[in-house]
């Protein structure tokens, strides 16, 4: 079967930034942890908030061995550490290996509130849930 399998460079996350607040303060020093898991694979980046609260996380290739069979699907998650108590801010299941397929281009004003409530999201690849908003995609 390894014959069907084509070595592939995909993007299993795009670069993502915004801040992060509690009670609307700019959270500093604070850790964000992303897990992608793609089934054989796994990679945890960390990054931490700036004096205002922002985070960037860099994107992500990998050179993987894809069959034309099989869905491409990475689990993406990103949780953040306050207090050492951990906060889920983002879940999804990226679909597609385009860069910034997971809400269709760059998102706007991105932020993420630890006390807003995790919703649930319908795009048109699926659904995914975060505690995070945005004003609109570029």
């Amino acid at each position: 079967m390894s014959f069907f399998l084509k070595e592939q460079e995909v993007v299993v996350a795009s670069p993502l930034s915004g801040i992060l607040t509690k009670n609307l303060q700019p959270l500093r020093n604070t850790k964000l942890i992303r897990r992608l898991d793609w089934g054989d694979g796994e990679v945890v980046d960390e990054v931490c908030t700036n004096d205002e609260g922002f985070f960037e996380f860099s994107g992500r290739r990998e050179k993987l061995k894809l069959s034309p069979l099989a869905e491409f699907v990475v689990s993406q998650k990103i949780v953040a550490l306050d207090d050492e108590e951990e906060t889920l801010l983002w879940l999804k299941s990226k679909r597609d290996a385009d860069l910034y397929s997971e809400l269709g281009g760059i998102p706007k004003n991105f932020r993420c509130e630890l006390t807003n409530e995790f919703q649930r999201m319908e795009l048109t690849r699926g659904t995914f849930a975060t505690s995070c908003r945005w004003d609109g995609i570029e």
